[in-house]
């Protein structure tokens, strides 16, 4: 019995630090999350300036399309600016792609980390239910080393009546 209460008094607090655990776990995790949702929204700012610079470039490019076919009128000074201007928006466009990849790239590692920690989270909540079944486990057994002490102490009894009643009186 004695070695049965340290075993529990080890579990039990075994279950106290792991639930501590749990609570630093998921505060961590609120973070993460928190966090996650700017770094979303940052990538997503960065997929709409793609996006705008790709309809800018487009635009431009139906411009000089259109100069060139004689469906609008030119100058040649307007033709140039438009081309330069179309590279600068090439060049502009490159730069919120790469800037795009990268948000993406630090949005997929991020996730990586949130799943980390949910596992992490996951395996401490199974041991502490490992822990408290243990514990369980041990209670039962030490309960019915107790009601079996309890049913010989009664069987001895019951048997020591029987032989004193069967004793022939003297």
């Amino acid at each position: 019995m004695p070695s049965a209460n340290r075993r529990t008094a080890a579990l039990k607090r075994t279950v106290e630090c792991r639930t501590q655990l749990e609570e630093t776990l998921r505060s961590k995790l609120a973070s993460q999350r928190e966090e996650h949702a700017r770094l979303e929204a940052q990538r997503d700012a960065k997929r709409e300036a793609v996006r705008h610079e790709s309809d800018l470039l487009q635009a431009y490019r139906d411009r000089i399309a259109r100069m060139m076919c004689g469906d609008e009128a030119f100058s040649l000074a307007d033709m140039n600016a438009s081309m330069r201007y179309t590279e600068i928006v090439e060049e502009r466009l490159r730069e919120c792609e790469r800037e795009l990849a990268e948000a993406e790239q630090v949005v997929r590692a991020h996730e990586d980390e949130v799943a980390a920690t949910i596992r992490a989270i996951a395996g401490n909540r199974g041991r502490i239910d490992l822990c408290k079944e243990r514990i369980e486990d041990i209670g039962r057994t030490c309960m019915n080393a107790a009601n079996d002490i309890a049913d010989e102490e009664a069987e001895e009894a019951v048997l020591a009546r029987m032989r004193l009643a069967a004793r022939p009186a003297v």
